[in-house]
């Protein structure tokens, strides 16, 4: 496999065995099969990601994508940005029948295209791109969605249990599994084992929250750092590894590198909530966690907008135990800048909390309205 490439300016083919096959990159040449990893990372830092990820996710002929459920996240995406098939034209140079072929999933597109596409419309198509492949392991798959569960809600006394499948499985198939399924296996089992310590605000759990997070992403990107996440395309098993990471560096008082983590994975989880319904409740809750962080940094109108929003998504997508923290979170942000109307926000809340008997978080809204506040809610 070669990258071949004339000049820093011209435009390359990067191959393989099928001749019909090729995705534009502009690199120098070199012969992949004459260096590892580490010689890669010496030559350039930024190529390994690329090529890590197009080595694992493109060159791999196992892997198959749904091509028509990409090109129709790439349609809504053009079409919430009111960016017509001309303009893209004249910023770019892309035909209109690439971008119909693309938008229809008639063809995948290389490489070069989805970078320009990107670049107009402000988001990384590849990390979507990676979201919309055919998971051909039913195994797996089963033991994400019974993850999913779990950490939805809350669980985590079948933790172990999990665990020790995924080892099973692991063990029973090590001969079978791609590295692909490698990778997801192993990012789930460190997952797994932060669901019982990113809740933990003493210091050991925070370092220890950050350095699993680290190992975990790192299976998929091995150079990944918080100074350049943005280098890199991530799965939605990612984007929540990242999401606990921004809430370590929150308690480490790095906060706008917190902030700055949360939105870059709120607005990439929006995006695959576009036709993935299992995204939306991971979408609220990356929500969620933002307005806490902004209402950490006192920010408490960026917290107002954030939490309208998150409201308007949740009743329009997906009924979500978060409804009644966001409304919370208003009433608060209103009471910190003196609005009149806090409280209508704040019986919102505990009126939604009494409707659904959550008679738990209840009580942890009222003490925190007595203490904090010096507001006592009638019964």
């Amino acid at each position: 496999m070669y990258i071949i490439l004339t000049d820093n300016n011209s435009r390359g083919r990067l191959l393989d065995k099928r001749p019909s096959f090729c995705i534009y990159i502009t690199f120098f040449i070199v012969d992949l099969s004459s260096l590892d990893e580490n010689d890669i990372i010496v030559a350039d830092e930024n190529f390994l990601n690329r090529f890590i990820f197009l080595e694992r996710t493109f060159m791999h002929s196992e892997i198959n994508y749904d091509l028509k459920k990409f090109g129709n996240i790439v349609f809504q995406i053009r079409q919430q940005g009111q960016v017509t098939q001309k303009k893209i034209r004249a910023l770019t140079g892309i035909h209109p029948d690439t971008i119909k072929n693309l938008e229809y999933g008639l063809r995948l597109p290389t490489l070069d295209t989805i970078d320009k596409l990107s670049e107009v419309y402000n988001i990384n198509l590849l990390n979507i791109l990676s979201e919309c492949k055919n998971e051909n392991d039913s195994n797996i798959r089963a033991i994400c969605d019974k993850i999913d569960r779990m950490s939805y809600e809350n669980n985590i006394r079948d933790i172990e249990a999990y665990r020790r499948e995924i080892r099973d499985y692991k063990a029973h198939m090590i001969q079978g599994l791609s590295h692909q399924s490698q990778v997801k296996l192993g990012q789930m089992d460190y997952f797994l084992q932060l669901l019982e310590i990113k809740n933990k605000t003493d210091v050991t759990s925070i370092l220890e929250t950050q350095r699993l997070c680290h190992l975990a992403i790192r299976l998929g990107h091995p150079t990944f750092e918080e100074r350049t996440y943005k280098d890199n395309y991530y799965s939605i098993l990612e984007l929540r590894l990242i999401s606990i990471l921004s809430i370590s560096l929150l308690r480490q008082k790095k906060r706008v590198e917190a902030v700055d983590l949360s939105n870059y994975v709120l607005k990439h989880l929006k995006y695959h909530g576009l036709s993935n319904g299992e995204a939306k409740p991971l979408v609220l809750q990356a929500y969620y966690t933002l307005a806490y962080q902004l209402f950490v940094l006192n920010h408490h109108k960026e917290v107002i907008q954030i939490c309208q929003e998150a409201i308007a998504y949740g009743t329009t997508n997906y009924s979500s135990k978060f409804l009644p923290h966001f409304y919370f979170r208003i009433g608060i942000s209103k009471l910190h800048l003196k609005q009149a109307d806090y409280k209508d926000y704040l019986d919102q809340a505990i009126g939604y909390l009494r409707l659904h008997k959550e008679d738990h978080l209840l009580t942890i809204f009222k003490e925190t309205l007595k203490k904090t506040y010096n507001i006592i809610i009638d019964e």
